[in-house]
């Protein structure tokens, strides 16, 4: 265990000019971000003031006190191969999924960000663990190679434990939100999510593919699918929905954008009622989550470089490309106050 901190780096950072008519967007700042790694999609967080991004063995930390500008402070770096990560509170919850039998759920303290702290270390199986969504004690892991579900209590992170094993849940994304989880898996799936380890069905949606991803604000979820096309030829056929979760027990899709092929749309987040998608060909997209809803096809913004993770702070949508470039981007009207989805965990 290591606690690393590299006060005198240097973030480089590009200005860029934008015009977006009809969106609303008109300027990009651009900081290089070096070995963000590949092999799986850029993985970016709020909390706080601080921003968390994804490198091969760990994460970073960036100070927002100017929202534009962030400011590196400290690398964690004693992971393997980090797949995925979430905070909860002070800790940060990161799956190393290095090996084929030997999966790890890491927990690290940034209760001081510029010194993270390795606080322990859990065995949970194999490497398939792509996902983890975290609850204010506990987290949930989502295991797509093997399809199952882990549940893990951190009422002391020094010695977390698993308490729960699903094994027939296929979950590819896991989101606490209220008093359920939100399952990305064949279907769209709201389960229980109950002291006695219930994780029964509350409702599910069958959507256009497999939800691969998901994310929440307030009622209102976005569900990323992936739908492979065999002929006439070999396509992975990337599309989004909008779903109202008002009654969690009836699940309504309010609008979908068609499938475009060979077109994923990376991630999904949240900013002043607003979803951000990212697009690999075509850039990032703002379209409102508040009646009436949108209609129609997004407009996207293009970028430089083709988006690979997003995350949003304040007024601003932070957009990692695979250029190593971290785009700090203002969202559409989102110019007052800070919007915050009341979920514990965003995707």
């Amino acid at each position: 265990m290591q606690n690393k901190r590299e006060p005198n780096r240097r973030v480089v950072v590009v200005w860029v000019a934008l015009l977006i008519v009809g969106v609303g967007v008109d300027s990009l700042q651009a900081f290089d971000i070096p070995h963000v790694g590949s092999g799986f999609p850029g993985v970016l967080r709020t909390t706080g003031d601080l921003l968390l991004i994804r490198q091969p063995t760990g994460f970073e930390v960036f100070f927002l006190e100017n929202p534009a500008e962030p400011e590196f402070m400290a690398r964690y770096s004693d992971a393997r191969k980090t797949s995925d990560f979430e905070v909860t509170g002070n800790m940060v919850v990161l799956i190393d999924s290095y090996d084929l039998s030997d999966g790890q759920l890491i927990v690290v303290s940034i209760d001081e960000p510029g010194y993270p702290i390795e606080v322990s270390r859990l065995g949970i199986g194999t490497s398939g663990h792509k996902a983890v969504g975290v609850e204010p004690s506990g987290a949930w892991t989502a295991d797509g190679d093997a399809g199952s579900l882990h549940h893990i209590d951190l009422s002391d992170p020094a010695n977390p434990v698993e308490i729960g094993f699903h094994h027939d849940v296929q979950a590819r994304d896991v989101l606490r939100w209220r008093d359920y989880l939100l399952v990305g898996a064949g279907r769209f799936e709201v389960r229980e999510s109950g002291a006695n380890g219930d994780l029964g069905v509350v409702s599910s949606v069958m959507l256009r593919g497999g939800a691969r991803g998901v994310a929440v604000s307030g009622d209102v979820a976005i569900v990323q699918e992936l739908q492979i096309q065999v002929t006439p030829t070999w396509n992975s056929i990337w599309s989004i929905s909008l779903l109202d979760l008002t009654d969690p027990t009836h699940p309504v899709v309010i609008n979908e954008w068609p499938e475009t092929v060979n077109d994923r749309f990376v991630d999904v987040d949240f900013g002043c009622r607003r979803a951000v998608i990212a697009s690999s060909e075509r850039g990032i997209a703002f379209p409102s989550i508040a009646p009436p809803y949108p209609l129609g096809d997004l407009d996207f913004v293009p970028l430089s470089s083709p988006p690979v993770g997003l995350t949003t702070f304040d007024r601003y949508a932070y957009v990692l490309t695979e250029d190593g470039r971290l785009n700090v981007l203002e969202v559409p009207g989102c110019r007052a106050a800070t919007y915050k989805p009341d979920v514990d965990d965003r995707r």
